[in-house]
């Protein structure tokens, strides 16, 4: 090779290599070109947790990562910000399915997503039931059984499966008509179809929500789930957090059905088991861009009123029990 040609090469490489190298820097920084927009962005992440583990992950309609193994965590980098169809998916479970906006430099995160088996099969526990109800705690399904011969009264406890016969002198308890919670710094009262919270400067408490059919705090005490015929709400506590939809005092509108909603409940800190016309339903509290609903199952409800059927799910072995008058069932959730 001449010396005039290695000179040329020279210059060559060294002309490409500063052509390049910007380009390569910013590519490193997380710049990249949107052809949308026509214009350099600085990308952003998703990072989504799934419970069960190895759930596959689609991107506007393509399979983009899966779930891992032992945390059911995946974080996708490098997107450019905009709008995304988010997918989860996994065989036998019902999909997840949001629009999550991605920005420049920030990760936008949905960390307690769970998926929700496609075939909820009940466990009959208890039959024959001729008068029975949750007692007040909440822990033990109060019953009495179709036998002439036997005016007995028996507890089914639900968080071991134990049935005892009650002494004839057992004093039966009715349900609490009043309730009052502790949810932050608010002191919330439900009396007579009518939430209250109570007003420092007034020394007294003052009505925001009726007419109020239930309601409950969630198992980690920062939020609170309130229900009407057809409306549900959440109250929160919390700082601002634009992911989660937490803000101090902020009651949150969820969703509305044409449907009478029966019951309404916590399943976990995420999501809520209701029940209306007759379907046993999961909703997810995360409303950003729509919420995901799942309907679970169909009761049957010949033998029995709206207002006779009562649910109940015990944190300690993840299973929602359902007494629907004359019998008492119970499904098995997989939480993690």
């Amino acid at each position: 090779m001449t010396k005039r040609k290695r000179t040329i090469l020279f210059l060559t490489l060294l002309t490409t290599f500063f052509l390049m190298a910007p380009t390569a820097l910013l590519y490193t920084q997380g710049y990249r070109f949107d052809f949308e927009t026509k214009r350099i962005s600085r990308t952003g992440g998703l990072f989504l947790k799934v419970w069960p583990r190895q759930a596959e992950v689609y991107i506007d309609g393509k399979l983009k990562e899966k779930t891992d193994f032992l945390f059911g965590s995946v974080l996708v980098e490098n997107l450019l910000p905009k709008k995304y169809r988010i997918e989860i998916k996994k065989e036998g479970f019902h999909s997840w399915i949001k629009d999550l906006e991605i920005t420049e430099k920030q990760v936008t995160e949905a960390k307690n997503i769970v998926l929700f088996d496609k075939n909820f099969q009940p466990t009959i526990l208890v039959q024959n039931i001729e008068e029975g109800r949750i007692d007040p705690e909440q822990k033990s399904l109060i019953y009495r059984k179709f036998s002439p011969s036997s005016p007995a009264w028996f507890s089914y406890n639900l968080e071991n499966g134990a049935e005892t016969e009650l002494s004839s002198n057992t004093e039966i308890a009715v349900e609490k008509k009043e309730e009052e919670y502790s949810l932050g710094n608010l002191k919330i009262l439900k009396e007579n179809g009518i939430l209250s919270v109570y007003n420092e400067e007034s020394q007294s408490f003052e009505k925001f929500f009726e007419p109020v059919k239930g309601s409950a705090l969630s198992p980690d005490l920062k939020k609170l789930v309130y229900f009407s015929d057809h409306e549900i709400w959440i109250m929160f506590p919390g700082e601002n957090n634009k992911n989660s939809q937490e803000r101090n005092g902020e009651k949150l509108f969820l969703l509305r059905l044409s449907e009478k909603i029966d019951d309404c409940l916590w399943l976990n800190n995420d999501y809520l088991l209701f029940r209306s016309n007759n379907n046993i339903e999961v909703t997810e509290v995360d409303n950003r861009n729509g919420i995901n609903i799942y309907n679970l199952m169909q009761l049957d409800t010949k033998k029995s009123t709206a207002e006779e059927i009562k649910l109940f799910f015990n944190k300690e072995n993840d299973k929602l029990y359902v007494f629907e008058g004359d019998k008492l069932s119970s499904f098995s959730f997989i939480l993690p």
